[in-house]
């Protein structure tokens, strides 16, 4: 859970913080800061979804190909006023982002093929999961909890996903695209 505290005053040794939620107001020494806590520079669309901001707002990763409407809608509209809305103009390496995330796939096509040897299930050729099937999963929905499916690629190069595919009905293979669903998970890098 992400803790959201206003600062009220800094000295050399200690900050002086609010609790937004609760106002609770302490003195924190600065090597509990330094070691603890991360500065509000920036939120993602999902993190401020259900919040409405009264300030300006700058978007990015908005030509990212896996962006949809529906993040778009979000992100946009949790400023109050569209005036105080600004995209931030960037030039977007696809082909990079395609690499890492086929790379990224391709591993998890290797993982679930091991699994279902190592189980001893039948691979059927014909409807094996592959790299395409499950990039057709992004910006898809969880059938189970109606979570947006998302990939996501940090300034490192770290993939963040909330993308597994599983079959928890049956004990078809893992690898079958007809008896497999895809769920949404803890993200994993």
């Amino acid at each position: 859970m992400n803790y959201q505290y206003i600062i009220l005053s800094k000295t050399d040794k200690s900050l002086k913080l609010k609790d937004i939620s609760s106002e609770d107001i302490a003195d924190v020494p600065m090597t509990i800061i330094k070691n603890n806590f991360i500065y509000n520079y920036c939120m993602t669309a999902h993190s401020t979804q259900g919040s409405s901001i009264n300030d300006n707002i700058t978007i990015f990763d908005y030509k990212f190909k896996h962006v949809n409407r529906n993040w778009l809608y979000v992100a946009v509209t949790r400023a109050t006023d569209l005036n105080n809305v600004y995209f931030y103009n960037y030039k977007e390496d696809n082909d990079l982002y395609d690499n890492l995330i086929n790379s990224y796939f391709q591993r998890k096509v290797l993982q679930y093929t091991k699994q279902d040897k190592e189980a001893k299930r039948s691979i059927d050729k014909d409807n094996f999961v592959n790299i395409n099937w499950l990039e057709s999963c992004i910006n898809q929905t969880c059938r189970y909890c109606n979570t947006n499916l998302f990939i996501d690629i940090d300034s490192n190069d770290h993939i963040a996903s909330n993308i597994l595919q599983i079959d928890l009905i049956t004990e078809k293979p893992i690898t079958s695209k007809i008896s497999s669903h895809v769920v949404a998970y803890a993200i994993v890098h």
